[in-house]
């Protein structure tokens, strides 16, 4: 997900209660069929903006009329719970709450059971995970066994 400010915006403003000559139009995804959030123009700027989804299409339309400033806008991605780094691709296990999105590090309340690690993303080393865990982890590795050969030599 992503939060979006907008820090300036100056644009063309309306036309008949219309953004018609410049504007911004935000959808919460990645393509035109995307839900809009809106189209916006003049000086109000969308406030707030969360997206639901980890991807946001921004269009910007302008015509060669009228000269405005433009916009400056910022963002941040927020990641899920349990998720960090560039588009939160990797794992944390913190014991309470959420991980640090960049780092992963987690707050007071430390890892998970059979997790360690600054970011709990490590498993202890010689021991094994839980029965519960370790029945998940076997049914997830199947082994891609062919016909048995006899090899002689």
């Amino acid at each position: 997900m992503f939060q979006v400010t907008f820090t300036d915006f100056a644009m063309e403003p309306q036309k008949n209660n219309k953004c018609i000559y410049d504007y911004l139009e935000i959808f919460n995804g990645p393509t035109f069929s995307s839900p809009s959030i809106g189209k916006f123009c003049g000086t109000a700027p969308p406030i707030g903006f969360k997206s639901q989804l980890n991807s946001v299409l921004i269009v910007f339309s302008t015509d060669s009329g009228t000269n405005a400033t433009g916009f400056r806008m910022t963002y941040t991605q927020e990641c899920p719970l349990g998720s960090y780094g560039v588009n939160c691709f990797r794992q944390c296990h913190c014991r309470v709450g959420a991980c640090d999105r960049v780092t992963g590090a987690c707050g007071n309340g430390g890892c998970k059971d059979e997790w360690k690690g600054i970011a709990c993303n490590e498993t202890f080393v010689g021991r094994l995970p839980s029965r519960k865990l370790q029945r998940k982890l076997f049914q997830a590795m199947p082994l891609p066994l062919g016909p048995m050969r006899r090899c002689y030599g």
